[in-house]
């Protein structure tokens, strides 16, 4: 098959990540792959060299130098010239590629990668062109049951679930220690409002009233860095919680940890509890709407806890602290092999696959 995948950038985002993952290992299955990037950026996610990678502009300011009508013409030239039976376009470079597609013999796929509510009680031109790009699209990937279930009728009709890949690093390099304390707590993701990392500075400062020596490390960037710091250092935690910037490899970083934290309010998929999991890390999420609860047994390889709730997540956290060692192995064994039996990569790769070949073969 001849395929396309469009994305703004390839830098530290989920969805970012699965494009990545995805279109190397279809590539490296034998199918014509061609990957669009809007632009080039530091320490983007690794692509396999069997991809076809066009960037539209080497950084984000050369991009944004570009007009919007030249950068249809460029993506459209790009559609013309590389002739994908299926193109698929993530996020904001979806709607670019449901304009830049118009007349051209493509199938055309939509990705959801949030909770659907989110994406379509949105308002403005860019959320009318969002609506237009999923209502005409051939097809839409959801990445859980409950996002495909929170879909709009016509569109939940044309939708299949697929799953991120977990990443195979993590699933190779699992931890195999378990230390008899528990308290370096890990937690990665962008620093922004929907992440609800207060809450876990709420839990963690009730934590530290029992056990001083509990610690947290957050790895990730994004707008909320100086607000979130100046609320460590107000809640007189600056010793117990830290803001360690991106890192180009997590894993490594959770198997020198305990457990691994997700506050969020709003999820789509989180890869980085995937991750988390996948190393072999107990972890405590809280059960928003989409993504956890299709990952997360609570009790069984992992917690979940109600959104918002610091008491909650404090209450887990002294849960597993006070743990033997034999059970948090068993709980992170747990949550190993949930990654390791449905979301390697591989097997994802094979659902895309399989779901490609559908869409080409409808007329």
């Amino acid at each position: 098959m001849r395929l396309a995948f469009i994305s703004g950038n390839l830098t530290n985002g989920g969805a970012q990540r699965v494009i990545s993952v995805v279109s190397s290992r279809l590539a490296e299955r034998g199918h014509e792959v061609y990957l669009y990037v809007f632009s080039r950026g530091e320490k983007e996610y690794g692509v396999s060299d069997k991809v076809y990678l066009t960037y539209m502009a080497q950084s984000k300011e050369e991009y944004e130098k570009i007009s919007s009508l030249k950068r249809f013409r460029n993506l459209r030239e790009f559609l013309k010239e590389s002739k994908p039976q299926a193109a698929v376009g993530f996020m904001e470079a979806g709607y670019a590629l449901y304009m830049a597609s118009l007349g051209l013999p493509v199938k055309r796929i939509s990705a959801i990668r949030a909770n659907p509510k989110s994406v379509f009680s949105r308002k403005g031109l860019r959320a009318w062109l969002n609506r237009k790009w999923f209502d005409r699209s051939d097809a839409v990937a959801a990445q859980t049951e409950a996002q495909k279930c929170l879909l709009p009728g016509n569109l939940k009709a044309k939708a299949c679930v697929i799953p991120n890949p977990v990443s195979d690093d993590a699933l190779e390099n699992a931890k195999t220690e378990y230390g008899d304390k528990c308290l370096k707590l890990i937690m990665a993701g962008r620093l922004v409002a929907v992440k609800n990392y207060p809450m876990v500075f709420e839990a963690v400062s009730k934590v530290h009233e029992k056990y001083p020596g509990i610690t947290l490390d957050i790895y990730g960037s994004g707008k909320l860095q100086d607000e979130l710091q100046e609320k460590i250092g107000g809640m007189g935690l600056s010793n117990s919680i830290k803001l360690c910037g991106w890192s180009e490899n997590t894993a490594e970083e959770f198997k020198k940890r305990d457990i691994y934290i997700l506050s969020s309010d709003n999820e789509g998929m989180p890869n980085s509890l995937m991750e988390a999991m996948a190393v072999g890390l107990p972890c405590i999420s809280t059960d928003c709407e989409t993504g956890p609860a299709d990952l997360i047994k609570d009790k069984e390889n992992g917690f979940l806890i109600p959104c918002g709730d610091s008491g909650a997540l404090a209450d887990r956290i002294i849960k597993l602290v006070e743990m033997t060692k034999e059970e948090r192995q068993t709980m992170g064994e747990r949550a190993h092999k949930t990654m390791q039996n449905g979301f390697g990569s591989d097997i994802i790769a094979q659902k895309w696959e399989k779901f490609f070949e559908e869409i080409i073969g409808r007329r």
